[in-house]
């Protein structure tokens, strides 16, 4: 059972790291400001399960350069 946790925390920890990574490349890049890009962080530190989650789904849709 332990095996099992241990898979489900590193699934989270990932999803986490590559909700933040995505906001700062899309911050980097410009189509995110300051304000968002704090507020953001934010809702993924404080709740990382659903903060990731929401960010995931509320994102705008890459640009059509950014999809090739």
């Amino acid at each position: 059972m332990t095996i099992i946790y241990i898979l489900i925390a590193i699934f989270v920890v990932a999803f986490v790291a590559y909700a933040v990574y995505d906001l700062i490349k899309r911050y980097r890049r410009g189509l995110v400001t300051g304000t968002h890009l704090a507020l953001w962080l934010v809702a993924i530190i404080v709740f990382p399960v659903v903060g990731s989650l929401v960010y995931a789904f509320v994102r705008p849709a890459p640009p059509l350069e950014e999809t090739s």
